[in-house]
């Protein structure tokens, strides 16, 4: 079972544009987080050992410019896979994933209501 703050939203798909600061690639995101994703299928050429890549990602609705740290780094032949941390992602960004994530309902309100008379 994951330990996560934020549930990641699988099956994403979404085109990514990646620059290590020595090259620019692309491939696709796996799954999304507010603060995090996978990208799959990047050339296996980018360094892996920067402190920081820039993203362009794509959606049907909009373009989300951002920065990321890579946390994990998987071989798959001539591609890599990624898990990446998003340093300072734009609150669009978090909208977008958070209108996107599914609705969990509470048992007990931590909240009971009270009345002022």
């Amino acid at each position: 079972m994951e330990n996560r703050k934020h549930p990641r939203l699988g099956d994403i798909n979404y085109l990514v544009d990646i620059s290590d600061g020595r090259g620019f690639f692309s491939g696709y995101i796996h799954n999304i987080s507010r603060f995090g994703m996978c990208l799959q299928d990047i050339p296996g050429k980018i360094d892996h050992n920067v402190r920081r890549l820039s993203l362009v990602i794509t959606s049907k609705e909009t373009n989300f410019k951002m920065s990321a740290r890579i946390r994990w780094s998987h071989n798959a032949g001539y591609t890599k896979n990624l898990g990446l941390e998003l340093i300072n992602a734009p609150w669009k960004w978090t909208e977008f994933v958070m209108d996107k994530e599914p609705v969990v309902e509470h048992e007990e309100d931590p909240w009971p209501d009270i009345f002022i008379s």
